[in-house]
């Protein structure tokens, strides 16, 4: 039989690579064939001048070791190239689907909510010349798009615990400053009634004093109706917030998803924290938004601060649109 020459081992390479880009679902015509038939050109031209051949005096013998040589080369490749040439038209016949006259042209499958399956997914990215995503990286994707994406602005103030925010923490104010002004105590009790959740915004420029340093830990005086420096937080509020640090910090995510959704966290802090000030300046400016908050003859008043509030709200869904613009972005769907 004949050694592994220089030309064979070349050859073999180049089917090979040929086989590796089949793998791939490459199907550019000129590069398959082309590499296919400098490798057959490499092994034929091997066998040719192999010492196996050389060797022999007699031409007739030359001869039949040639093409003795050569039959398992072109049955091979003839069988190769048939498995391949398979694989490309079948791969062509997906990306560029014949024309029929029976039915008009199928437009692109639309992946926007990602309802199919990985390989499908790894597939479309395939086409377009792009590496894969694992299975680990799908299901986080999932995840964001499950909790996020789709919704509508009040569905996602709702999810975090915003209208009931506003309302018990204005609830809670009215009661304790109307009991501030009448001179009556406002107990725990009453205070417990409101709770919402178990976690507080405070903010100590706000306090102007209520709460201060002592040694290592912090004092707070009880409120006394001149401002307000804290904010309830729902347990719906909390809960999300730690799903988004759980979703921000996720190694299967790219940067370009983890950057919007920590604009979507931002701004979720951002209208928390604007509620308290709101609440903070109502105050200042006139305990009556307060005292009247109820009192539909005085439309100055009544229900003033929800406005004041809601009219400085940053929208949820433009940035939850963003999360489902990157995401799209990164599985190369619409």
């Amino acid at each position: 039989m004949p050694k592994i020459s220089i030309e064979a081992t070349f050859g073999l390479l180049f089917e090979v690579a040929v086989g590796i880009l089949d793998h791939l679902h490459i199907g550019e015509r000129w590069i398959i064939w082309g590499l296919f038939a400098f490798g057959l050109v490499l092994l034929s031209d091997s066998v040719i001048r192999s010492d196996w051949v050389k060797n022999q005096s007699l031409p007739k013998t030359r001869l039949k070791r040639r093409i003795l040589g050569m039959l398992p080369v072109v049955a091979g490749a003839a069988i190769f190239g048939f498995l391949i040439f398979g694989r490309t038209r079948a791969i062509e016949s997906e990306v560029h689907p014949s024309p029929t006259t029976s039915s008009p042209t199928i437009p692109p499958q639309d992946l926007s909510g990602i309802q199919n399956s990985l390989d499908e997914v790894n597939k479309n990215l395939s086409r377009m010349g792009r590496s894969g995503i694992s299975a680990a990286q799908m299901e986080v994707i999932k995840e964001v798009e499950q909790f996020l994406v789709g919704r509508d602005e009040y569905s996602l103030r709702e999810m975090f615990g915003f209208p009931l925010m506003m309302e018990k923490n204005i609830r809670m104010n009215v009661l304790a400053i109307s009991h501030y002004k009448k001179g009556t105590p406002f107990t725990t009790k009453m205070m417990q009634e409101n709770f919402i959740g178990t976690q507080t915004i405070q903010d100590i420029k706000l306090a102007e004093g209520h709460i201060r340093r002592y040694g290592g830990a912090f004092l707070q005086t009880p409120m006394d109706g001149t401002n307000i420096y804290a904010l309830m937080l729902p347990d719906q509020f909390t809960d999300g917030k730690k799903k988004l640090l759980k979703l921000e910090s996720s190694p299967e995510l790219p940067s370009f998803i983890t950057k919007e959704i920590k604009g979507f966290d931002k701004s979720i802090d951002k209208n928390a924290t604007d509620l308290l000030h709101v609440l903070n300046s109502a105050l200042k400016k006139d305990p009556n938004y307060f005292l009247q908050y109820d009192d539909v003859s005085s439309p100055q008043y009544f229900h003033q601060i929800d406005a004041m509030w809601l009219d400085h709200f940053t929208q949820l869904e433009p940035q939850a649109n963003k999360i489902r613009d990157a995401i799209h972005k990164y599985l190369g769907v619409k």
